[in-house]
């Protein structure tokens, strides 16, 4: 998750008009941990 998270700030720094939309099963989220991840996604997202 982590380097998905990376490129995705990566694209986002390169195209910000696009929107990106990504599926992904519950287990990845999991084993990152939940508040972890919504914590990355509040940064990445603050950055818009």
């Amino acid at each position: 998750m982590d380097k998905i998270l990376e490129v995705t700030s990566e694209i986002h720094k390169l195209h910000p008009q696009i929107p990106l939309v990504y599926l992904t099963y519950f287990n990845p989220l999991f084993s990152m941990g939940l508040e972890s991840f919504t914590e990355e996604l509040k940064i990445l997202v603050s950055k818009v």
